[in-house]
Order: C-alpha cells, then structure tokens, then sequence
C-alpha cells in the first residue's frame, strides 16, 4: 500500500543515520523496512538503529530494485518535482522545498489503491485539511510580515519573497516557509498574502526597490 511520503535532508552519505533517527522521531517507527543493500544502509551506526528500536529488516534481491515498490513510486514523484520545477522557473537551489512540498501534495491526496482515502489518513485515521495547499502556489511571489522593523518604514512591516510550501511543526497548521528575496533566508510565517495579480501591492516596497 502507498505510504505517506517524507524528505530529509543529508549532505553526504555519513549523515544517513542521523537522519533515520529523525525519521523515527518525526514519522514514527515502522515494524519493518525494505531496503536494498547500499553501503550506507549496511553500516554500523545504522544496524545500531535498526536493532534499537527493533525495526525487523527486509533486503531486496541484489540486481532487483523492482522488487522494491518505492523505486516505482520515487521515478513518478520525481517527475511531479521536475514539473513543478519547469512549471514555476524556481532556482534549483529550492529542488528539495519542491521535492517536500509535492510529497505534501501526495500525501494528501486519496487515490484508488486506497480505497479513495489519502496515504495521511490511512497512517492516521483522520482526513487531513488540505487548506494549507490551497493558498498558495510553489514559488508564488509573496508579502510576508517582517519583524523588528522601525517605524515608520517605507514599506510598512511587509517584505517580498516566495512561497516555498507549508511548514510542519511550526506554529498553527498556516504557517509556512518564505525564500526571502533580498536576503536569502528562509523564514517561517503565517502572515502571508499574495503579491501576484493583487488589488492591493505593497506600493512603498516597490518604490524602495526602484530606488535602490
């Protein structure tokens, strides 16, 4: 059956483990797991886990990847990622905001295979609110509230930025990640509106922008 989808990040292979771990406080510990036989999967540090928390493991043949239904399921959520990339014209610095933000998607989403229910509330037992997805899209241009400005401010306490998915557990179920667009930085918030076809832009953030 389709499971709920989730990323977490590693800068090399050293940091599997680790991020395991977080897999097992975030998600939850699963009765089992199969893998196939990579090197970082066979190391110490990573059996360590697997026998902590009692995870019984499930190896594929070698040479077989489809013997692991994920591989199927990870060529088709890398397509919805590339055409969310085409689609936007994203930085492809932003491919793993995009990467978690379609598996957002699909975790709420009900297909067939399950009875027409969403992989979240298979794993649950309740319907998610799918809100926080229908505000905004990947990428969107928006104004978000800034803090620790001084009054008064050219721009009032607004900046611009784009949105780069929802944001779990942080704050209520609204709150979502911002790619600041002078600074770089990404900032969680729940303040935001959108700066696309609006009826209402932020008119002394774009005369600051002109002058500078």
């Amino acid at each position: 059956k389709l499971r709920p989808m989730s990323h977490y990040r590693m800068r090399t292979e050293a940091s599997g483990p680790s991020a395991l771990e977080e897999y097992f406080h975030q998600e939850g510990v699963p009765l089992s797991m199969l893998r196939d036989n990579a090197k970082m999967e066979m190391s110490q540090q990573w059996t360590a886990l697997m026998r902590k928390y009692w995870v019984k493991d499930l190896f594929t043949e070698p040479y077989h990847s489809h013997q692991n239904p994920f591989e199927r399921a990870f060529a088709s959520h890398k397509e919805n990622i590339e055409r969310v990339m085409i689609d936007t014209g994203c930085d492809p610095r932003a491919w793993f905001k995009a990467a978690c933000h379609v598996a957002d998607i699909s975790n709420h989403t009900a297909v067939q295979t399950l009875d027409y229910r969403t992989p979240l509330e298979v794993r649950d037992g309740e319907t998610p609110d799918i809100s926080t997805l229908c505000q905004f899209r990947f990428w969107e241009l928006v104004y978000y509230q800034k803090h620790g400005q001084t009054f008064p401010v050219q721009a009032g306490n607004e900046g611009l930025g784009r949105w780069l998915g929802h944001a779990p557990n942080q704050g209520d179920k609204m709150c979502y990640y911002i790619l600041d667009n002078e600074t770089e930085e990404i900032v969680v918030r729940s303040m935001v509106r959108t700066a696309e076809n609006t009826d209402r832009p932020n008119l002394g953030l774009q005369t600051a922008q002109a002058d500078s």
